[in-house]
């Protein structure tokens, strides 16, 4: 956390994960004593995870359904097809805000 709270210039902090947007929040939890809404934050995932801590994330939410139905489609197409081409496969995702993200 040091990094962020020495740095007055940030106000925003995209995590990698919904486990590290909530490690964030609870860093300034224990420093602030509450999470303030002086900072936006967005993780990515969608988990259970942003709808069950207060505040609740705003996430960059992905299907893992339809991605592990895509990764075996293709597991299967590498396995029957010749001959094997590279392929940019498109995951389809939505963001949804939450109460981590200020209104503007």
């Amino acid at each position: 956390m040091p990094y962020y709270t020495d740095n007055a210039d940030v106000d925003s902090v995209f995590a990698t994960s919904d486990d590290g947007a909530l490690g964030i929040i609870n860093g300034l939890i224990d420093r602030d004593g509450a999470f303030t809404h002086q900072w936006g934050i967005i993780s990515t995932d969608g988990s259970q995870i942003c709808e069950q801590t207060r505040p609740k994330i705003s996430s960059v939410t992905q299907d893992f359904n339809l991605i592990g139905r895509m990764a075996v489609d293709e597991a299967v197409r590498a396995i029957t097809d010749l001959p094997k081409e590279k392929r940019q496969i498109d995951v389809p995702f939505r963001l949804e805000l939450r109460e981590t993200t200020p209104a503007k």
